[in-house]
């Protein structure tokens, strides 16, 4: 069905002079690509259902609009009148008329569009919160310097955001729609369209203001009265961008570029599960991320940034007004570039300049530190002070933007703490400690009975190596290890073997032909020959681990750490690789594919904890069905 609506203009009969330059809209000037990426889908984690644990989708998709779903005919009309506007400059009026020829040039072809989409999010809600407050959907489609998130520790102080879409389009105009869940639990529709032009006056002398709707009037369309073309299925907020430039090559190399700004700025939210991203074909999450990322040769902190997102927490710790804080850290010797990454529970990346977090101690970095790659997570709380004091494209931080003195005041002590206790949890890690006595790997290698050492044939205990302090070079552990947990089936290793060496099924064990369904006997842990570990280049958190390939099939592989009262522990394996294999972990465990027995190999462990001044254990166990 065609719609019947059309654009309307407010009066202005009071004679308002307002020019193209809307203070929103000059904020996202630039990068508009970005500006509007970033500000969707922060508007759409903002939205995500309370208490949720599903992640919210975002998609971007090219859609077509027809020119009566955009009513260009009653916009070509406003367009002409502000390209005639007495208050248009020479540089400016040729803006409204690029806009005019675009609604008009393509005859009856629809206008190739952006549209953005969210799901597993609340839509935005258009039913009464409280007297006199205006609704989220009020906000977004008619707000001007207000924020629409219900969530106390959403983003947008500033309400802004908002504007971000409108300057990715020659017509200056978006369209919203809606579906939300009302205040009876019944699935309700919105829709309005909005554009930004200028004062201008029609033929008659009338005269208007520069913000126009489409829809029943200045009002939103409701229900059954909203096209179908944009009613929704499920809660949720599509926006549309009529004519979308803000890429220099529109929509010839789109999904590429967009993805790159996606994972550049959302890679935590991506990885930690909370945000699925659809651009046109691709979909992106944290199973999918890392082949997107390999697009992205060329942007090298990018990589670091995001496997450090995947580490855990080297530290955490709360603090007033703020919330929670947590600090992952990797170090890389190799070099000694130093980022920081700021970035909020909701997932955005703020900066990445040390000079624009208001943690001042982090803007001076000794010299003689290693190189580190670190990522601070703020957590905000209820208070959400964070969010005050980021600025309206929340890309830094500043004490300024935040308005109440007193606080600003107060704010100022709370981030000296943050940024001091920031640099004491990266310096314990990226200092090197000049005072220890230190050794040379090589003979520190062949001291700590690596490959051909009579340790490994005869079992014997190793020298214990108490009091050195060994900087970066993880050593083999001949401690008896503990058992492993039981897991999804697999029993304890038994605790008999009989002289030919062959597993012995413990007491009250079902014997051959007598195993339960699915159940295994899993064989007493071996240890491999030939082992040795040591640190990958420039890595804190990854181990290179060689060995002989048994005569057997090493089934299952559990890599162990030791601690200093000689208890094993697992070390946590976020991945492991042989080449460019992927291994599957499950539990800490992992298979091998098959090799020769006495071929050497070789994996690559990358670890959730720092590998510095650690001890490991390798062994290995045979299964039988």
């Amino acid at each position: 069905m065609t719609p019947n609506y059309e654009w309307t203009f407010e009066s202005n009969e009071v004679g308002v002079i307002e020019g193209p330059r809307h203070p929103g809209m000059v904020t996202f000037e630039g990068d508009r690509a970005t500006t509007v990426i970033r500000e969707a889908i922060q508007n759409s984690l903002d939205a995500r259902v309370p208490g949720s644990r599903d992640a919210v989708l975002v998609s971007f998709q090219r859609t077509d609009l027809s020119k009566e779903l955009l009513a260009t005919d009653s916009l070509s009309k406003h367009l002409q009148y502000a390209v005639e506007s007495h208050h248009n400059t020479e540089e400016i009026r040729p803006v409204f008329e690029r806009a005019k020829l675009f609604v008009e040039g393509e005859g009856k072809h629809p206008v190739v569009s952006l549209c953005i989409s969210d799901r597993n999010t609340t839509g935005a809600l258009d039913y009464k919160m409280g007297k006199g407050k205006p609704t989220p959907w009020d906000t977004l489609t008619k707000g001007d310097g207000l924020t629409n998130k219900t969530q106390k520790d959403a983003a947008g102080s500033f309400g802004i955001g908002k504007f971000a879409s409108f300057v990715a389009t020659p017509l200056r105009t978006v369209l919203y729609s809606t579906a939300f869940y009302n205040a009876d639990n019944v699935l309700s529709q919105r829709f309005l369209g909005k554009t930004i032009l200028v004062s201008h006056e029609d033929n008659n002398g009338e005269a208007y203001r520069r913000t126009g709707y489409l829809g029943n009037k200045f009002r939103s369309l409701e229900n059954n009265n909203v096209p179908e073309f944009f009613r929704l299925d499920q809660p949720g907020t599509s926006l549309y961008i009529p004519g979308y430039n803000a890429l220099e090559g529109g929509f010839t190399n789109w999904e590429k570029e967009s993805t790159s700004i996606a994972l550049k700025n959302y890679f935590h939210a991506i990885i930690h599960g909370r945000l699925e991203i659809q651009i046109g074909e691709r979909l992106i999450n944290k199973e999918t991320y890392d082949q997107y990322l390999r697009e992205m040769a060329e942007h090298e902190s990018i990589h670091n940034l995001a496997r450090v997102s995947s580490f855990e927490p080297y530290a955490s710790d709360s603090f007033p007004h703020i919330g929670e804080i947590l600090v992952s850290i990797d170090v890389h010797k190799d070099n000694r570039q130093r980022e920081i990454a700021l970035v909020r529970d909701a997932g955005m990346l703020i900066t990445t300049d040390r000079r624009k977090m208001s943690l001042n101690k982090l803007a001076r970095i000794p010299a003689h530190w290693w190189g580190f790659t670190a990522i601070i997570d703020v957590r905000s709380n209820s208070e959400a002070l964070l969010k005050q004091a980021e600025s309206p494209r929340h890309d830094s931080i500043g004490l300024d933007f935040i308005g109440d003195e007193e606080w600003r005041a107060k704010a100022h002590g709370i981030f000296e703490e943050i940024g001091n206790w920031c640099y004491d949890k990266i310096k314990k890690v990226a200092e090197p400690d000049f005072s220890a006595d230190q050794e040379n790997v090589n003979e520190l290698a062949d001291y700590l009975s690596l490959d051909g050492d009579d340790h490994h044939e005869t079992g014997e205990e190793e020298p214990s190596e108490q009091g050195k302090s060994i900087v970066t070079m993880p050593v083999q552990s001949f401690r008896p290890p503990r058992r492993p947990r039981d897991s999804r089936g697999v029993k304890q290793p038994t605790d008999t073997i009989d002289n030919s060496g062959k597993d012995t099924p413990p007491p009250n064990s079902p014997g051959p032909g007598r195993q339960g369904r699915g159940r295994r006997v899993v064989s007493q842990p071996r240890s491999f020959v030939g082992t040795r570990f040591k640190p990958k280049s420039g890595e804190t958190h990854a181990v290179v681990v060689t060995f002989d390939q048994p005569d057997v099939r090493p089934s299952r592989i559990e890599i162990l750490a030791v601690g200093e009262d000689g208890t094993t522990y697992p070390m946590g394996i976020r991945r492991a690789t042989v080449g460019d294999l992927v291994l599957k972990v499950d539990d800490n465990l992992f298979s091998l594919p098959d090799a020769e027995p006495g071929s050497r190999r070789e994996i690559e462990i990358y670890t959730r904890e720092p590998i510095i001044n650690k001890t490991f254990s390798i062994r290995f166990f045979e299964e039988s069905k």
